[in-house]
């Protein structure tokens, strides 16, 4: 029995992305199986990994746009790779949106749409929210960020109003493998919201 075309083009797209200048070549092939409506969900989701892996948001929410002119229906891995786009493009809402998407799916979005969207929250000041995620991917991820396990630890600093602790604290972090950027965010947003309810 032969390999179904559509498992066959995925092994192709996912192959071909990872050669150089494969993103490219992938999606001229891709304009040309449009054609002849060789499409599939996950074939877009190769492709919009890809283009994220190229910091090419705006071409990878592309793609995402056409699924429904073909009658698709994103899965919750489209929709995670969507979140990351929209906090890239600062559409915190939009992408705010798509989280509540993938929970009414009864899914559990990926360890990155989670970072991507705690990131994109903070840095808009929307703090509870961005908690609230924090402790929905503690509860569901087996291994969630370590920045989202340093939490409490950094809202506890945060309440003494001490910006040395929060200094040691974010270097504790960093120490074990965390993301400064994040880290800083984070702890930036957290120690401004304390200080100022006081």
């Amino acid at each position: 029995m032969g390999v179904p075309v559509i498992d066959y083009l995925l092994k192709f797209f996912s192959g071909m992305v990872e050669k150089d200048d494969g993103v490219v070549s992938a999606l001229e092939v891709f304009e040309y199986l449009k054609i002849h409506n060789y499409l599939s969900v996950p074939i877009y989701d190769i492709l919009m990994e890809a283009l994220i892996k190229n910091s090419e948001e705006k071409k990878a929410l592309a793609l995402f746009h056409e699924l429904s002119d073909f009658g698709l229906v994103p899965n919750s891995s489209t929709y995670c790779n969507a979140i990351l786009c929209y906090v890239e493009v600062e559409d915190v809402q939009e992408a705010c949106t798509l989280y509540n998407r993938i929970k009414e799916m009864a899914s559990v979005p990926s360890v990155a749409a989670y970072s991507s969207l705690v990131k994109g929250l903070c840095k808009i000041g929307e703090i509870e929210p961005a908690m609230m995620l924090i402790r929905d991917c503690l509860a569901h991820v087996t291994n969630g960020p370590m920045e989202f396990k340093y939490s409490l630890t950094i809202i506890h600093v945060c309440k003494l109003n001490d910006a040395q602790k929060i200094v040691e604290v974010v270097n504790e972090m960093v120490e074990q493998g965390c993301s400064s950027e994040q880290c800083y965010i984070l702890c930036y947003y957290l120690w401004y919201v304390q200080t100022w309810d006081h």
